[in-house]
């Protein structure tokens, strides 16, 4: 919704993170937990192999680098 800018209050951020091999679930805690220290919202990390089959090609065309 905050790529589109139909985002609301209490809108989270959902982050598609490219993470190198071998990157632990503490790891990714870690990094959710800093993303929403620093930008005071909910985060919601995904890796691309997480997204699912019937929606994973229209999050990947929305997507945005950062």
């Amino acid at each position: 919704s905050v790529v589109k800018g139909v985002d609301k209050e209490g809108s989270d951020i959902d982050l598609l993170v490219d993470v190198r091999q071998g990157t632990s679930l503490f790891e990714l805690v870690g990094m959710q937990q800093d993303f929403e220290d620093t930008l005071g919202v909910k985060v919601d990390l995904l890796t691309e192999p997480e997204l699912h089959p019937l929606i994973r090609d229209r999050i990947l065309a929305e997507a945005r680098a950062l």
